[in-house]
């Protein structure tokens, strides 16, 4: 049998937020007791373009909020919710999970 030991991001509301979830907003982060991050979606190009290469914001936000984790600058979280406030929050974030190399390794998407 084999476990899936990533954390589990969901993609929600706020109202669904659970104890052990850090929070990661799309915009302005919000006042919470959870630990929390904040990511604003980059309009892309064309696949593999100069000026997209680079990561994305919702990829370097999940990437922060682990590093934080380890670090041991914020409360341990057991999963990761997203609250975005767009389509293309969503799908940036939904991107990062299956396609960044580094949260698709330590994150995975709930279902």
């Amino acid at each position: 049998m084999k476990i899936d030991s990533r954390v589990p991001v969901l993609v929600g509301r706020l109202d669904q937020a659970a104890p052990g979830d850090a929070l990661l907003f799309e915009g302005q982060a919000q006042q919470t007791i959870l630990p929390a991050s904040q990511f604003s979606p980059q309009r892309a190009h064309a696949p593999g373009c100069t000026c997209c290469v680079s990561r994305s914001p919702a990829a370097r936000a999940l990437t922060a909020l682990l590093h934080d984790r380890a670090r041991g600058r914020i409360a341990f979280f057991q999963r990761v919710l997203v609250v975005a406030a767009s389509p293309d929050g969503q799908a940036e974030v939904t991107a990062a999970l299956l396609r960044d190399p580094v949260v698709s390794t330590c994150f995975r998407p709930v279902v």
